[in-house]
């Protein structure tokens, strides 16, 4: 059984990228040429051919002119999920939550809980099944939690204590009372620091974690619970290599790394068999012991941007601009074509990034999320991995 979790992280692929305290993806929409014509709300996907990544025809909001994913969610072999944000130019300058579901054979624009129409996203998606599924993100200043019971989407109170500037960035659940996502908030002394809540079946409350204050902004990318008591969170800590830590089920500890850098995100497949990624070809891979560092053929030129992990022996990785894919055989990692029509502006989660942009079931489907270059969302579908 894998455990799923979704998360955002940084495009470390370019020393250019904007400064973490004001997302990527904002800025870089705000200067890009806002455009295109509304597109249809539900589209149908293409005839996919087993073993080979497709691209899924993508819905955009009718109206918007820009629209990105950051995150998507497997729940079954006929449900998925994406989740990001759109700007509607009815709704002026301001960004909204964007959902997005996947029935089986077409991906369709569906409502979500209301939320602010100039200030929110939701940058991670991620769940047990398809009746307990989580998105998170932020909502004018403060963090933004939605829970899908298999019919519908409603806003989840977010924890009374929570720090001023709540974002979530990802979330993970191991079952229906136990759920964990992370990101950032500002404390006394105006840094952003990491933030982690967790879910206990009734409410959400702040875990205090082991991690302060860094080199400039710190927070959680990405997430993985696999039981009450053994759950993984990867954070960045500003200009200094990327941390993680690990919860126990009674406090969280940093974990010593094999290698110093820019991680981006990570996926469980068990209590002795975790995985990470990150920037210059970066995989690593948690024994129940300690973590080591597994070669990559594709090298240091791989920013690789997320992992998944469907079972020990089948899991995934892609680069931030797609046109790396991986997978583990459970003895090596090998290249797997990437996806012969790849829009060539494409980007996994683009913006600040996203951990959760990859996921999957054994036996399929497979997806990747983002937006194609062009102010519009993007989709990657393996139906066979």
């Amino acid at each position: 059984m894998s455990f799923v979790f979704s998360g955002i992280g940084s495009h470390a692929y370019s020393t250019a990228t904007a400064s973490r305290g004001e997302p990527v993806r904002i800025r870089r929409a705000l200067l890009a040429v806002a455009g295109g014509a509304a597109a249809a709300l539900i589209a149908a996907s293409p005839a996919l051919a087993a073993g080979t990544w497709q691209v899924d025809t993508s819905p955009n909001p009718a109206g918007s002119t820009f629209s990105q994913l950051n995150s998507t969610f497997a729940a079954s072999h006929t449900q998925a999920w994406a989740v990001g944000q759109t700007r509607v130019a009815a709704s002026g300058d301001g960004f909204e939550t964007l959902i997005e579901e996947w029935n089986g054979s077409t991906w369709s624009v569906v409502p979500g809980a209301p939320a602010s129409v100039s200030a929110s996203s939701l940058n991670g998606v991620s769940g047990t099944g398809p009746s307990d599924i989580w998105a998170v993100g932020q909502n004018a200043g403060t963090s933004f939690i939605e829970h899908w019971n298999g019919q519908s989407w409603s806003h989840v109170a977010s924890p009374a204590g929570e720090p001023p500037d709540g974002q979530l960035n990802a979330v993970s659940a191991d079952s229906p009372t136990d759920a964990w996502a992370g990101g950032s908030a500002t404390n006394a002394n105006d840094s952003v620091v990491p933030l982690i809540e967790h879910w206990n079946g009734t409410q959400w409350s702040v875990s205090p974690n082991a991690i302060g204050a860094g080199n400039g902004r710190s927070q959680i990318l990405s997430i993985a619970a696999i039981s009450p008591a053994d759950v993984w969170a990867l954070a960045s800590a500003g200009k200094s290599p990327s941390v993680i830590e690990h919860w126990n089920g009674t406090q969280w500890s940093i974990v010593s790394l094999p290698v110093s850098g820019n991680l981006e995100s990570l996926s469980a497949v068990s209590a002795n068999d975790v995985w990470a990624v990150g920037n210059n070809g970066v995989i690593l891979n948690w024994n129940g012991t300690q973590w080591s560092q597994v070669a990559n053929p594709a090298g240091q030129d791989a920013a690789l941007e997320s992992v998944h992990a469907l079972s020990a022996n089948d899991v995934w990785t892609i680069s931030s601009l797609g046109t790396v894919t991986e997978q583990w055989n459970g003895t090596q990692w090998t290249a797997v074509p990437t996806a012969s029509a790849l829009p060539a502006g494409f980007r996994v989660a683009d913006g600040s990034g996203s951990g959760g942009s990859l996921s999957g079931l054994t036996g399929g489907p497979l997806f990747a999320v983002g937006d194609n270059g062009d102010n519009q969302t993007a989709i990657l579908q393996q139906p066979q991995p």
